[in-house]
């Protein structure tokens, strides 16, 4: 009985530990498009190929984050701490 209710909160805390690949791709997609967009603002790069970019990257963006898209805010800082 004790070893059962042992290996099932290991279980448990095992699969709260994992990351969510999908997920960091979501945040490597927002800070890659973050980048670009302070490049705009400062105005490092403002012509039609960076504007292209940034319009690509914000589809990448919008692919990779869907499935995140109406995730609450406490339960995404949870999941982004596992991709640091």
């Amino acid at each position: 009985m004790n070893y059962l209710l042992l290996l099932s909160l290991s279980l448990i805390l095992f699969s709260c530990s994992l990351k969510d690949e999908k997920f960091c791709a979501c945040i490597k997609e927002s800070e890659s498009l973050n980048s670009l967009n302070q490049k705009i603002l400062r105005g490092d790069s403002i012509n039609s190929e960076s504007i292209k970019e940034v319009k690509d990257q914000i589809n990448r963006k919008k692919d990779a984050c869907k499935d995140y898209e109406y995730m609450i805010g406490p339960e995404m800082l949870e999941l982004k701490k596992s991709c640091e």
